[in-house]
């Protein structure tokens, strides 16, 4: 058992195995209450009930810290700012928090069996694409899966304890409970950002896999070669794939274009799972994404206007750092889906182009329902309904935070302004009395 263990980490043979390390981390910190059972070939995902102890142990720690730190009114923004900004900041980031971590457990738990349908679509398409003579790189797969482990553990490592040193270093020692409170978000977020940003991958090479049979077939229709025959699919002019590789199959284009429609319609499937299983997610982490964009903004301007006393070097680097690992999440949602529509509407043209250089009855009619399927099929990834995430979001979210900064900022400067005029008040009524 334990040398087939090995032989699977170092060279898998299915999906479910080359997933692991992401299935690993995302039970780990309780987002998915999956274990993963079964011999190769047989291999399935299903809920245990130590995943779904790991699952309420890390719930029931962030509502400690977070119960610990509101009844304390500790925060770690408190130990920096003291005005009226600075505190509806902590309140909204706090509550923002709460709701985000309430949002994925909540989703993940109740949708916990969409994720098993994800991996098993995956699957079914991988056994489809070997009718292609495409055959997955599994091996690759798991590389770059332990790519997106490491890589997490690293960033939350160096984040964690850089940061919690930098506090130190400006003589600031903050509690377990604000400290947990701070981090937990972006913990919890991180995760769930790398698994729909590797499944997203995952459909998408899919979509670039599809595309290449309709090229090579397009390119067999410029160079006029017989398509009455079968003709081997892999290909006139030999790609190049990260995770796919080819064998040759010998297949007429109307068997070509009737897989090529079936796998399509599994895709649009599995894309649909996916977006209603993150949907939600994508909808809080975004939106806790952009009001700690917005106020660490106003924290490091905040800076040049004398809001604060301290070590402007080491609060800049504090905040700064976390506004670009926010951002650096937005960019990778965005970008990912992005990528994966862009070749799903790549598959559009290229139909197109087929029925505009055929001939043959048969083949047409099946281009035809083809076609009619990609107008009914599209592939949307959005959150919740209220936003579509593509790169237009990047412009939304400049537009929005630099209207709430400017607002902020004059908030801050007409308070200060009052503060002053109510000092200075009060000096002349203290001196008129004196004079008296």
């Amino acid at each position: 058992m334990l040398p087939e263990f090995w032989k699977e980490a170092r060279d898998p043979s299915d999906i479910y195995a080359s997933l692991s390390p992401l299935l690993f981390i995302a039970a780990s910190s309780g987002i998915t209450p999956l274990s993963m059972s079964g011999r190769k070939g047989f291999r399935k995902l299903k809920v245990t009930q130590f995943r779904l102890c790991v699952t309420f142990f890390n719930i029931c720690v962030m509502i400690a810290c977070y119960m610990q730190a509101i009844l304390r009114n500790e925060t770690i923004v408190g130990y920096f700012f003291d005005n009226e900004v600075s505190r509806i900041g902590n309140v909204l980031q706090l509550m923002s928090g709460i709701v985000v971590i309430t949002v994925i457990y909540s989703v993940s738990m109740y949708k916990r069996h969409a994720i098993v349908g994800i991996v098993r679509n995956l699957a079914n398409i991988d056994e489809q694409l070997l009718t292609l003579g495409v055959k997955v790189k599994y091996k690759k797969l798991l590389v770059y899966a332990y790519i997106h482990f490491v890589f997490q553990l690293t960033l939350n490592f160096v984040y964690l304890i850089g940061s919690y040193r930098l506090l130190t270093s400006m003589d600031i020692y903050p509690s377990a409970s604000a400290y947990m409170t701070f981090f937990c978000p972006y913990i919890v977020t991180t995760v769930v950002v790398i698994m729909f940003s590797c499944i997203i991958k995952l459909i998408s090479e899919r979509f670039i896999v599809l595309n290449k049979v309709l090229v090579n077939m397009i390119e067999q229709f410029v160079n006029k070669t017989d398509v009455s025959r079968k003709k081997s699919i892999p290909f006139t002019r030999e790609p190049s794939d990260k995770f796919m590789s080819w064998v040759t199959v010998l297949k007429t284009h109307d068997e070509t274009i009737e897989e090529v429609a079936h796998i399509h319609d599994m895709l649009c499937d599995l894309a649909t799972i996916t977006n209603d299983f993150f949907t939600v997610q994508m909808l809080a982490i975004t939106g806790i994404a952009f009001l700690i964009i917005v106020f660490d903004a106003y924290y490091v301007l905040g800076t040049y206007l004398g809001l604060a006393s301290f070590r402007a070097t080491a609060f800049i680097i504090f905040f700064s750092s976390q506004l670009i690992l926010h951002a650096i999440e937005v960019c990778v949602i965005v970008h990912g889906s992005s990528e994966a529509v862009s070749q799903s509407q790549m598959t559009s043209i290229y139909v197109h182009k087929l029925l505009n250089l055929t001939k043959v009855e048969s083949l047409k009619d099946i281009l035809y329902k083809l076609s009619l399927q990609l107008i009914h099929r599209k592939v949307v990834f959005d959150a919740a309904g209220f936003f579509v995430l593509d790169r237009t979001l990047f412009f939304t979210i400049c537009g929005a935070t630099t209207t709430y900064l400017i607002i902020l900022l004059q908030f801050s400067k007409e308070n200060d302004t009052k503060l002053v005029i109510g000092d200075s008040t009060t000096t002349e009524a203290t001196n008129a009395s004196l004079i008296v």
